[in-house]
């Protein structure tokens, strides 16, 4: 974020998101750093700096009468050198969640700014449970078992374009990742480039085999994102039983077009399973999963970028 001129003058506001937490962490530590971008600034005091985070409510505070903060709790970060904020969001019971944003305001009080700028997409998430992996991919040695084409998952489109490809980023585009989360290779719609006007294209895992019961099943990958306000270019996850597509993430919508999704960096991204499954966790249909793009006609960005693709269970041990 650059902010100011104004009250809190230009700063630069750094975090890096919290990820998935094991079930015996008793406390999840977030810094928020807050830099002046100007060294000769004076007359500035420091701001303050908030976490606010939820275990229950989703909706994005406060709401159009005003309420909404309810489900909220606030987190006052505190600072020894006015630079790095710290504080701890408190411990949460194995398989919960919690979402949080973080918010700065003036000394004065007369300007605040916060992460998500208003829209949901962009609110910091992560789950607590020991994780075991009971499918992956890395992509070190291509994507054995997965497809991808033109079009949209249930339907073939005259003229698209597939570009996903596996391969080692190089940095070299604007908005692409120099490096992979783990190892050197990724799945991307477009390696080292920007993605391609009137493309539409998916990559599908293979089938994973989720008939045994389980506490908690969550598909799981990370993630650099980069693409045009969901007005205009749609970025979609979605699970297929064999027979139905059915979306369970896709890129924000606004009204005015102008918000682009626009990852900085690797975060880890987890979708819960709980409703392809039977209360036991189980499902005696295989489950794969889709990743889509498609786009208009003007202007593009990186497009998906993946990397350690899993489903995952998570669990509690003993006496934590």
């Amino acid at each position: 974020h650059g902010l100011g001129p104004g009250a809190m003058g230009v700063l630069q506001i750094e975090h890096t998101p919290l990820g998935a937490q094991a079930s015996d962490t008793e406390g999840y530590p977030v810094e928020v750093d807050v830099l002046s971008a100007f060294s000769t600034c004076t007359g500035i005091g420091a701001p303050t700096v908030s976490v606010w985070h939820s275990a229950d409510a989703y909706a994005l505070p406060p709401n159009a009468d005003g309420s909404g903060w309810e489900p909220w709790t606030e987190l006052p970060l505190t600072t020894a050198d006015g630079l790095a904020f710290t504080g701890t969001i408190p411990r949460l019971p194995a398989t919960s969640t919690t979402r949080y944003f973080y918010e700065v305001t003036a000394s004065d009080g007369s300007i605040t700014e916060n992460s998500h700028s208003g829209n949901e997409q962009d609110l910091y998430q992560f789950w607590i449970g020991d994780r075991a992996a009971l499918w992956c991919e890395d992509f070190e040695a291509g994507a054995p078992g997965f497809a991808h084409a033109d079009g949209i998952p249930w339907e073939a489109l005259t003229g698209a374009i597939d570009d996903w490809t596996f391969g080692s980023p190089l940095g070299t585009g604007t908005f692409d990742p120099d490096l992979a989360w783990s190892g050197t290779q990724i799945a991307t719609t477009a390696l080292d480039a920007n993605y391609q006007p009137q493309a539409a294209e998916y990559l599908q895992t293979p089938t994973v085999d989720l008939s045994s019961p389980g506490r908690m099943r969550l598909l799981s990958y990370q993630r650099w994102l980069t693409v045009e306000d969901g007005l205009y270019d749609h970025a979609r996850v979605l699970v297929n039983d064999g027979s139905t597509w059915t979306p369970i993430w896709s890129n924000a919508a606004t009204a005015a077009g102008s918000h682009q999704l626009l990852d900085t960096d690797w975060s880890t991204r987890d979708h819960d399973l709980a409703s392809f499954l039977a209360p036991d966790g189980s499902t005696t249909t295989p489950l794969s999963f889709d990743f889509s793009l498609q786009t208009d006609a003007g202007l593009e960005f990186g497009g998906w970028a993946l990397d350690d693709l899993c489903v995952v269970e998570l669990d509690d041990v003993p006496d934590h």
